[in-house]
């Protein structure tokens, strides 16, 4: 077995832990078997690091189970009082602390914080001395947490997921040419990465319904390789809501393949694709339209080529759709976790 970006034979010496899915986002997909030590290094302060990033506002607020935990928060809005918030501890706190002279309230971080703005307003009059304040330290409502993507880092954190996968399937290295310099040894800048946008009312009908898995949100992974259409592909989705396939080789000349890959972030484990189809729609004959997983051919990657160029509106509007669906979901198991908390405090 080869390390995909360099091309050495991995050896004992040389072997090192690759999480194929990030660990950062509840990726538990890892392999000895596809990058040595150096490359793994080199990937981890070049892609990983940003890529990671994008998806704070995500991976934070969910209960992950991760090989290192820990305890960072991640900035937001609140939008009512436009002020930043931070969460941490399944908890939102104001970065200073904020009144409320409708509630009577002050908001901050700790009690202790609270208790010395309130004697702060007092002292400046801005609160009656006599008056009672309720001293809050979590924070709900309306809170933005920042996604942004990357347009230089994202391409090549998708296309890395692809490159792993594959070489834990078998794929040559030289079959990566697409998005691998096979002799500069780096992931390329001109990566086809397209989008995904649900082709036929099946397809639209499960996107629509995916929220209501008992193993939502999940990871995917779906690599194939046609041969006498000359294309290796990957299918690579996040959280159940960032859908894109990545062009690996188009002048493939190996076997037919079709490998898959689903993982249960929340419930932290791998499913097979029957479990998760069964969970979002009982209905035997959708469950045979849809009996292969982002099973696409050449016409099909045509398609969504053609909607990326040509139906932009209507692209940007599923991702958007999609997106609410997990920000809605996240928030859901946010008050889940607070009201748990609650039961046991009491």
């Amino acid at each position: 077995m080869k390390c995909y970006l360099t091309g050495v034979e991995l050896k004992k010496e040389n072997k090192s832990l690759e999480h194929i899915l990030p660990n950062a986002l509840g990726g538990q997909l890892k392999s000895k078997k596809v990058l040595c030590s150096s490359a793994n290094l080199k990937l981890s302060n070049s892609i990983d690091t940003e890529f990671n990033k994008i998806f704070e506002g995500t991976y934070r607020r969910l209960p992950l189970d991760k090989d290192r935990q820990t305890n960072r928060g991640i900035v937001g809005v609140h939008q009512t009082y436009n002020e930043d918030v931070v969460f941490k501890d399944n908890k939102c706190f104001p970065r200073k602390p904020i009144y409320d002279a409708t509630k009577q309230t002050v908001y901050a971080q700790t009690e202790k914080i609270g208790t010395g703005y309130v004697k702060h307003l007092k002292k400046k009059e801005k609160i009656p001395k006599g008056q009672e304040v309720k001293i809050c330290t979590d924070l709900s409502g309306d809170i933005e947490f920042p996604f942004k993507i990357d347009n230089n880092i994202f391409p090549k954190g998708i296309a890395k997921i692809a490159a792993g996968f594959a070489t834990l399937k078998g794929i040559d290295r030289k079959n990566l040419k697409r998005v691998i310099d096979l002799t500069e040894e780096e992931f390329r800048n001109d990566i086809i990465l397209l989008p995904y946008f649900p082709e036929t009312p099946q397809e639209v009908f499960f996107e629509k319904e995916t929220y209501k898995s008992v193993h939502y949100p999940l990871h995917t992974i779906a690599l194939k390789g046609i041969k006498k259409e000359g294309i290796l592909y990957c299918y690579v989705e996040l959280f159940s809501t960032f859908q894109f396939i990545v062009v690996l080789d188009d002048k493939y000349e190996g076997k037919d393949i079709y490998h898959t890959y689903f993982y249960d972030l929340l419930n932290a484990q791998e499913i097979t694709y029957n479990d998760y189809l069964d969970s979002v729609m009982d209905n035997t004959t959708l469950n045979n339209v849809l009996k292969e997983y982002k099973y696409f051919e050449q016409y099909n990657l045509d398609y969504v080529a053609n909607i990326a160029m040509n139906k932009a509106d209507s692209l940007r509007l599923y991702c958007i759709y999609k997106f609410h669906q997990l920000e809605s979901f996240v928030a859901y198991i946010t008050i889940t976790l607070k009201l748990k908390e609650m039961e046991k405090e009491q």
